[in-house]
């Protein structure tokens, strides 16, 4: 079972680095996936690696799996990784991914640091500025997204929502 990794296709390509999204990783179309097989992503950064089951859909010769979150923001290795029935396996398929902080990222943050201070949402020329801007915010979805980043944030032990 082993041999050459080959090449394959993200889509997406990038993801926030709290993740949650779906990722399809493509293969060429001349490789023939074996029957029966377990499949896992795995992503390798420079200080994490994760691992997540993907679901195999072999009319499309492609695996699906959820975008796990990663820290630091940075460009990772994403490799499929199968699993014969044998429980044999090997890495068949690698390719580059980035996470990166988004506007929600910076959003999360910045409320996160602010419950302390009252006075936070009156500074309009930061909330407005290059990091994150309210007026540019697709709103439909900024709850799921800005919970995924809150659970995302390594805030201190005592911190809560209240503040003092």
């Amino acid at each position: 079972m082993n041999g050459p990794t080959r090449k394959m296709e993200l889509l997406p390509t990038l993801a926030p680095v709290y993740g949650g999204g779906l990722i399809v990783a493509f293969l060429p179309e001349d490789y023939v996936l074996p029957e029966n097989i377990r499949a896992f992503l795995i992503f390798k950064g420079s200080q994490q690696r994760q691992i997540t089951e993907a679901r195999v859909v072999t009319e499309d010769n492609a695996f699906h799996a959820v975008i796990p979150d990663h820290e630091p923001p940075e460009e990772v290795d994403v490799s499929v990784y199968i699993q014969l029935p044998s429980h044999k396996g090997n890495i068949i398929a690698t390719e580059r991914f980035t996470f990166y902080l988004d506007q929600t990222c910076y959003l999360a943050r910045y409320l996160a640091a602010s419950v302390h201070n009252l006075e936070s949402l009156e500074d309009w020329d930061y909330i407005q500025g290059p990091n994150f801007s309210l007026e540019q915010e697709d709103f439909s979805t900024l709850d799921e997204r800005l919970t995924s980043a809150f659970q995302h944030l390594i805030l201190p032990i005592n911190w809560n929502l209240l503040g003092d």
